[in-house]
């Protein structure tokens, strides 16, 4: 899981997580920006090792009005990686080779915006 590790939980997540915060779960939406990064970290890390398990648990997502391709990953709350998953987060691979959380869906959200490629099979989805 090293490569993720160039993921830039950059200066702009605490600013991020405080504008998304009510598309968060309820028992996460309480918790300080600082734990709810970490739970970041974490989801992130889970979904890297079971990507390398299932290449259909990282869904890829076209985002319109960048012209890009992102990544969706399930956003776990208290480290229960079996819960159903409320939140997704968005991933952009930058030039420079970096990851980078963009923003913050609900499941529905995700789940719409990865039906722009194709029909997401990932287990979190169902």
């Amino acid at each position: 899981t090293t490569e993720i590790y160039t993921l830039s939980l950059h200066d702009a997540l605490p600013i991020l997580i405080e504008e998304r915060r009510f598309r968060l779960p309820k028992e996460l939406q309480e918790q300080s920006t600082v734990g709810i990064s970490f739970q970041i970290r974490n989801s992130i890390e889970y979904s890297v090792m079971m990507s390398k398990a299932d290449y259909n648990y990282v869904v890829a997502s076209y985002d319109i009005q960048r012209d890009t391709i992102q990544y969706l990953m399930p956003l776990f709350t208290d480290y229960n990686f079996d819960k159903k998953v409320e939140t997704a987060l968005v991933v952009n691979r930058t030039t420079n080779g970096n990851y980078t959380v963009v923003t913050i869906l609900t499941i529905d959200e995700a789940y719409e915006s990865a039906r722009i490629l194709n029909r997401p099979t990932a287990i979190w989805f169902r």
